[in-house]
């Protein structure tokens, strides 16, 4: 395992509902965070991702991540974010805004 390091830019009340989300399912925010990663990678390239809702006044800061992943996803990340003319933080930004916009599934 490796770590990927992430600063995606949040809102304070994306934070505190990605924290929530995480503690919820009894795991730190980077794995949330990597299994975010992981299923957006499963669905292959040109597949799309669902958008979250972001306002344009929205305050965003950066809040730093580490997200453990195998060095072959943390390389397929970085390619996709390449691909999509995008940093890695951003990349993984669009990620959780996105999931923070779909309702919870229970395990």
């Amino acid at each position: 395992m490796v770590r990927l390091r992430v600063d995606p830019q949040l809102t304070r009340g994306e934070v505190r509902e990605l924290q929530a989300r995480a503690a919820a399912d009894l795991r730190s925010v980077g794995s949330t965070v990597a299994l975010l990663v992981i299923e957006d990678l499963r669905r292959g390239p040109g597949r799309g991702r669902p958008t979250g809702g972001v306002s344009l006044g929205d305050k965003r800061s950066a809040y730093g991540i580490a997200v453990p992943l195998t060095a072959e996803q943390k390389r397929k990340v970085e390619h996709r974010a390449r691909e999509e003319v995008r940093s890695v933080s951003s990349y993984v930004a669009l990620l959780i805004v996105a999931a923070l916009g779909r309702p919870t599934t229970s395990a």
